[in-house]
């Protein structure tokens, strides 16, 4: 069995947004969000990438005689992290004594969430 602890820890998390009613069928709503990283650099690993991050989103209801679309897009900008000192390993099998630490260097990362929702009163 290959384990892979990811060692996370908690993080505070705040939001704040708003939603308002533009016209009788279109609702409009946005927001933003910051998020502590849920791990030390030390332990950074690309899979699931960790640092604080701030989030901002928009989105819109259109409202239709028994059916509504929902579309949003958020972007969240991320911290750069660069680890010196990472303790994750790679194990090697045939000879375990050649096991060797991997995760050193600076990482930049964000990305973008799309959605698309539909919803029927039936």
């Amino acid at each position: 069995m290959i384990e892979l602890p990811k060692k996370q820890r908690d993080v505070f998390n705040l939001r704040l947004g708003g939603e308002l009613r533009a016209s009788e069928r279109v609702v409009v709503r946005a927001g933003a969000w910051f998020e502590t990283a849920g791990a030390r650099p030390s332990v950074f690993d690309i899979s699931t990438p960790e640092s604080k991050k701030l989030g901002l989103a928009a989105g819109a209801t259109f409202h239709f005689p028994r059916i509504a679309v929902d579309v949003s897009y958020s972007h969240v900008f991320a911290d750069g992290v660069t680890v010196t000192d990472s303790e994750n390993t790679v194990l090697n099998v045939l000879v375990p004594e050649n096991t060797r630490f991997v995760g050193n260097g600076a990482y930049d990362y964000a990305y973008d969430i799309f959605h698309l929702g539909l919803r029927a009163d039936l």
